[in-house]
């Protein structure tokens, strides 16, 4: 049956943020009436979001001394177990994180690049939610940061004793050494992780080895397990040397009915060290995604300038995302099928059109392998 798909209206009423977003709600909901209706039930303020958002607190101490912090009470049990659900209806929408030799010992699936994703319309306002963002503005002590661009879904996956950095062809577009002397501020790019199960009993959340960002060496002696409960966020400074679960623990688990699912994003501080980041990061999932990407989606559902504190909105020409003239708000360029939903040319069953397209240039960001 045809549906009657509801034409965004663009007038004085609705900011160019909200527009963007009923134009990609709508796109993405061709094929289901219910996710134009809930695409952003999600992030509906409840009464006393903002008492209790005002009241988390990161232990900025254990972060700068560990390199990592678990904040309880992010998000709600109900909103944890909702993500999951919606999450898990859309597993086939993932693949084997290669290569061949990988997959073989990691079971799991990975699904890069949500935020690029029409068929999640319904996480794309995640890395903006404003805990979150409440949290992120204390780690980053005030300074400019963004979100930069690193964002997947993990649904039991084994990863071994790594760093998030550039590897492989990607690496090459991280230039800054890591360590060392450093320029421009120094690197600072976190990790924002959420287990969407608990796990205050159990070690199958990371393990992280404290202190482990200063050095490159990568050890797991003192590992630490991280017992996140449902409903928190472990936020880590992404060069620290962890692991996901172990292979024992992945094989029990894809044995098991219950499936360990863990939400992936990226933020770090305005400079160099970012952008290089983002840029191979970029790329990389690009290459994941292929045609199931739209390059641009995210940039139209979020735009960067809203995932800054309000006083860094002017992002510095030379550290501005690879999307943003110089010293100008950014303004995203809409898919061209979503242009033509602008100006009201689909109505009624209008199919969908393909804007997905597999890039022909990488245009990605970072290589990470995963918690």
């Amino acid at each position: 049956p045809q549906l009657a798909v509801k034409t965004p209206r663009f007038d004085s009423k609705h900011t160019q943020l909200e527009q963007w977003e009923d134009t990609i709600n709508t796109r993405a909901a061709q094929s289901s009436e219910e996710r134009v209706l809930e695409s952003g039930s999600l992030f509906r303020s409840k009464r006393g979001d903002r008492e209790r958002i005002s009241r988390l607190r990161v232990n900025l101490t254990q972060f700068d001394q560990d390199g990592y912090a678990v904040v309880k009470g992010v998000f709600s049990t109900t909103f944890i177990d909702e993500l999951r659900k919606r999450i898990l209806a859309l597993q086939h929408e993932g693949t084997q994180f290669g290569p061949k030799a990988l997959s073989a010992v990691d079971p799991g699936i990975t699904i890069p690049d949500f935020m690029a994703r029409s068929e999640f319309a319904f996480m794309h306002r995640l890395p903006s939610a404003p805990a979150l963002q409440h949290v992120l503005k204390q780690v980053f002590r005030g300074t400019d940061y963004r979100f930069c661009s690193h964002n997947d879904i993990g649904i039991n996956r084994i990863v071994g004793w790594h760093k998030d950095r550039l590897n492989d062809e990607y690496a090459h577009y991280q230039a800054q050494p890591l360590w060392g002397s450093q320029v421009d501020g120094g690197h600072r790019i976190v990790k924002a992780l959420i287990y969407l199960q608990d796990h205050t009993d159990n070690d199958e959340a990371m393990s992280i080895v404290p202190g482990s960002y200063r050095t490159p060496t990568l050890r797991s002696a003192g590992a630490r397990p991280i017992h996140p409960p449902k409903g928190s966020v472990v936020i880590f400074e992404q060069r620290s040397t962890h692991r996901g679960q172990s292979v024992l623990q992945g094989l029990l688990g894809k044995l098991s009915k219950e499936k360990r699912v863990l939400v992936s994003m990226g933020f770090g501080k305005n400079n160099i060290y970012t952008t290089q980041f983002e840029q191979g990061t970029r790329a990389r999932q690009a290459n994941q995604c292929g045609s199931k990407c739209a390059s641009r989606l995210y940039f139209a559902a979020l735009p960067q300038e809203q995932l800054l504190p309000p006083h860094s909105r002017q992002l510095p020409a030379k550290h501005a995302s690879p999307s943003a003239q110089p010293n100008r708000p950014i303004k995203p360029k809409l898919p061209k099928a979503m242009r033509a939903s602008r100006r009201g040319s689909f109505g009624v069953g209008a199919a969908p059109a393909n804007h997905a397209s597999k890039p022909t240039k990488p245009t990605g960001m970072g290589a990470n392998k995963g918690r």
